[in-house]
């Protein structure tokens, strides 16, 4: 944490099937606070989205076989 006062609201649920452009979370506080952390957050972001749009495909593509995905 970059800076304990700055205040995350998380706008969606863990699995939720989102769309491009929606917002998935706000943050105030310091600009400069935020901005610090600003690309690791969007980096992680980025990387856990691409990995659930991944495993949504595949798992749609798996459906109605007996074929399990596991992590």
């Amino acid at each position: 944490q970059v800076d304990p006062s700055v205040k995350v609201n998380v706008l969606i649920n863990d699995g939720d099937a989102v769309k491009a452009n929606s917002t998935l979370f706000t943050a105030t506080g310091s600009a400069r606070s935020i901005l610090t952390a600003e690309r690791t957050a969007l980096t992680f972001v980025q990387t856990l989205s691409g990995t659930a749009t991944t495993t949504a495909h595949y798992v749609k593509e798996l459906s109605g076989t007996t074929t399990q995905l596991l992590d």
